[in-house]
């Protein structure tokens, strides 16, 4: 799959875990939302092993900073009391420290 079809994928999962959320479906929620967050973890490595290794270790840096500043951000998010706000930024800030954890995972591969 593209990588474009990958997010395509992620965000319609998405979409559908919160319809699932809507309908009472909890079990069908957390699993939409954890094969979401999987696609995006898998498109993330993707888009790695395609860089070339220099470039990919300097946008590792940038993009971690980016990812735990938003990660903080969502995870203030998700102390509002509102609960889907809550529900929602909280999937957010599991999904920006899980890409940093894959970004780690990338740059721990490419040094052995």
């Amino acid at each position: 799959m593209k990588k474009l079809n990958l997010n395509i994928v992620a965000a319609i999962l998405a979409v559908l875990a919160i319809f699932g959320l809507v309908k009472g479906q909890v079990v069908l929620f957390l699993g939409l939302l954890f094969l979401s967050g999987m696609i995006l973890g898998a498109n993330r490595m993707m888009n790695l092993e395609e860089q070339d290794p220099k470039d990919s270790i300097k946008s590792i840096k940038k993009s971690n900073i980016k990812l735990a500043l938003l990660g903080l951000v969502f995870g203030v998010l998700s102390n509002t009391g509102i609960q889907v706000v809550d529900l929602l930024a909280s999937f957010f800030f599991g999904t920006c420290f899980g890409l940093i954890a894959v970004n780690f995972m990338f740059e721990k591969s490419n040094k052995n």
